[in-house]
């Protein structure tokens, strides 16, 4: 993301001066008309992002959630306790852990120190800070009520956390039973069937068509491995450069949403965080088509991104948020019916949260149950590979004591 610096007329005679990030010109310009100032001069900044931020936005060296979650939680009870801004940065930073987030921490503290807004601070973090915690933070300043978008963005960042640690925990036991089985069935294949042939075939005993076919994979798994290893790791790498790509991207993302299960789990994740977010933004008083705006970026899906940005488009022209979502294929028509009611009665926001409660609820639904299918299959068809390969060891074993018998 480039870094734009700014001039801009706030009101008949201020003028103000600032750094924003954005993607392209557009963007930049489309931020400042969002902060309510008619822009006058934008010149990309080359070098503008200061040094103690570079590493905060890198993937190889990124600020854990729960950082982030310390920094909103305890900002909010300081600013409530009525701590100024400044000493409630300076405590935080010196309380921090991560060497990261004090360099980012740091940097907020003197531009905040220098008169800058913290919102505006934040912005120029934007590896660190999502537009979302932007528009809270500076919709809070505006108002006068900075304590609670800081308590709302941290209760949303927990609650996204708890939905994200749901999925993990949901996952973790039957990845560990697969990968434990598979880790077993190899070691098996290359080190323990070997013996084992040479031990039949010493006995120049005829072999089970079962044993015979299990000795012939162990002999060619063992020649091809490292091949099997690089070539999986390179499909890996092709496919992970190949999702680069914005067509290729939709095309798989659509796909997700196709498969059986786990297509329907991962819409309402995203419909869920959508809601959420623009239940948020629209409770803090942000327009409906600024908070679209403004929630795009958390959905990770780029099929689900697409409807919503053409609801954008619906209501630059004066159009409906529902009318949006139901010119869509994605969005269910519970989800179109009560974004309805919510524009129709003047409370949007309370419809968001209700489609946001009722997704969170499904989907926290569906990931027990799917657990509790796939576990039990999981253990079925990992004993029953292992079974496998333990009968095709003793068939010859039992074959050989009837002959001696």
């Amino acid at each position: 993301m480039k870094k734009y610096k700014y001039k801009a007329k706030k009101g008949p005679q201020e003028l103000i001066e600032g750094i924003l990030a954005a993607e392209n010109t557009d963007q930049a310009i489309d931020k400042i008309n969002e902060m309510g100032l008619l822009p006058l001069q934008l010149a990309e900044e080359k070098d503008s992002q200061p040094r103690e931020t570079r590493g905060a936005g890198s993937p190889f060296r990124k600020i854990g959630s729960r950082h982030i979650l310390f920094f909103y939680r305890h900002l909010a009870r300081m600013v409530a306790s009525g701590i100024p801004i400044l000493p409630a940065l300076i405590l935080i930073a010196q309380q921090t852990e991560n060497e990261e987030f004090r360099g980012v921490l740091e940097n907020l503290k003197e531009r905040v120190r220098q008169g800058q807004p913290l919102s505006e601070s934040m912005n120029l973090h934007s590896g660190v800070f999502n537009a979302f915690d932007v528009a809270m933070i500076r919709t809070g300043e505006t108002a006068g009520r900075l304590e609670e978008a800081l308590k709302r963005i941290a209760d949303y960042r927990d609650g996204q956390e708890a939905l994200r640690a749901k999925v993990r925990s949901a996952v973790a036991y039957p990845l560990f039973i697969a990968g434990a089985g598979f880790l077993t069935v190899v070691f098996m294949l290359i080190y323990v069937i070997p013996q084992f042939s040479k031990f039949f075939s010493d006995l120049g005993q005829d072999l089970p068509l079962v044993t015979r076919a299990l000795i012939e994979v162990s002999r060619v798994l063992q020649s091809v491995w490292l091949i099997g290893l690089a070539g999986a790791a390179a499909a890996f790498y092709a496919l992970r450069a190949a999702l680069k790509n914005e067509d290729r991207r939709m095309s798989w993302d659509r796909a997700l949403l196709r498969f059986p299960r786990l297509g329907k789990l991962a819409l309402m994740l995203q419909i869920s965080r959508l809601a959420r977010t623009l239940e948020l933004l629209l409770k803090s008083g942000i327009p409906v088509l600024m908070s679209l705006k403004i929630a795009v970026p958390v959905i990770g899906n780029s099929a689900v991104k697409k409807e919503v940005k053409d609801c954008c488009a619906v209501l630059e022209k004066g159009g409906y948020l529902s009318e949006g979502l139901r010119q869509g294929s994605l969005f269910p028509s519970f989800v179109v019916h009560l974004v309805r009611l919510g524009e129709e009665s003047g409370k949007l926001e309370e419809s968001m949260g209700e489609i946001a409660a009722w997704y969170e609820q499904e989907t926290a639904e569906s990931i027990k149950i799917m657990t509790q299918l796939l576990e039990p299959v999981m253990i079925l068809v990992v004993g029953g590979i292992l079974g496998l390969v333990v009968m095709a060891v003793l068939m010859p074993i039992f074959s050989m004591n009837t002959v001696v018998s």
